[in-house]
């Protein structure tokens, strides 16, 4: 029977594998911007090692692989309100979700072929498993998004307090609220909103000055992505999220649990496998807001992570 603790790296992978059917329904949550060699580890490689392991010990790969684009999370945080190293949870947009955004380097469309057709390698090596892309956005009408969102819009300390008691400072000068609906005007996700009905929401813009009051379902919205997790996992009844090793340095672990109870969501046992960082032959952790977006063969990755199986930071060759 598994614990309920973090899983860490290639001993997590095999502990789960032990003990699973292979016929687990699997998070994969990306905003869908950019997809490089760092992304390929959560995303392809140790999909592609769990699915070995897993018929290592006489059991079929047949894993439902729901690949999630974070369309409603934000282009870009306000830098001018919010101080990402000494406040991480102070947090604003500075324009629009990927939903809304009008610059191309941020086409959900492409973006979403470029990041399922690398995923579809996993399923080119163990054909049993599905392959499925969700949109947030599209998520927007279930009863358990519109009560995890009308909830975060009444109260961000929900969120809020949880990063507080996890060692997470809040600054009283900086705003953070979790979730904004996005203007129907000017399409800004920095709006000022107030549940004033079941299922009305009053918003102001300060970027257009809109003034309004809407039913829920005729918005979209901004909603950050450690909340944006909560709907996903519970209505897709995942038993599974595999994530990079930066949301295990920000307590994703203890705040995704601390979350269920404050937002009284019931929740079967669902497993947390986190995967390590890799930096470029530069030396830099991958990453897009880094500008290290480099590639690499899935082959290639696998070597380096079977040659480094629990270690937390991989580097590619070349450095």
């Amino acid at each position: 029977m598994l614990e309920h603790k973090p899983y860490l790296l290639m001993d997590g992978l095999k502990e789960i594998a032990k003990e699973f059917k292979g016929t687990e329904n699997i998070f994969l949550g990306i905003k869908p911007y950019g997809f490089h060699a760092g992304n390929k580890i959560p995303f392809v490689a140790y999909p592609i090692l769990l699915c070995e392991e897993l018929e290592k010990n006489n059991k079929k790969a047949q894993f439902n692989f729901f690949v999630f684009l974070n369309d409603w999370e934000q282009t870009r945080f306000d830098p001018e309100k919010t101080n990402w190293k000494e406040y991480p949870f102070n947090v604003i947009p500075q324009f629009t979700t990927f939903q809304f955004s009008k610059d191309p380097a941020h086409d959900v469309d492409y973006w979403e072929h470029v990041i399922y057709s690398s995923v579809q390698e996993v399923q080119m090596r163990f054909p049993n498993v599905s392959i499925q892309c969700v949109r947030n956005s599209s998520m927007r009408d279930l009863p358990i998004m519109k009560e995890v969102v009308l909830k975060t819009i009444k109260n961000p300390n929900l969120l809020g307090n949880i990063m507080q008691n996890l060692g997470f400072p809040l600054h009283k000068s900086f705003p953070y609220t979790y979730c904004n609906p996005i203007c129907p005007k000017c399409t800004s996700a920095r709006t000022q909103a107030k549940v004033i009905a079941p299922d009305n929401i009053k918003l102001v813009c300060p970027d257009c000055s809109y003034q309004g009051t809407h039913n829920y379902h005729d918005l979209y919205y901004w909603l950050y992505h450690k909340v944006l997790a909560l709907p996903r996992i519970k209505y897709y009844d995942i038993d599974l999220c595999i994530s990079g090793l930066d949301h295990y340095k920000e307590r994703d672990f203890d705040s995704r649990y601390a979350l269920y109870q404050a937002y009284n969501i019931t929740m079967k046992p669902t497993y947390i496998l986190y995967t390590p960082a890799l930096h470029g032959i530069n030396g830099l952790q991958m990453g897009k807001s880094r500008q290290n977006c480099a590639d690499i063969q899935t082959d290639k990755l696998i070597e380096l992570i079977k040659k480094n199986p629990n270690v937390y930071e991989l580097y590619m060759e070349g450095r």
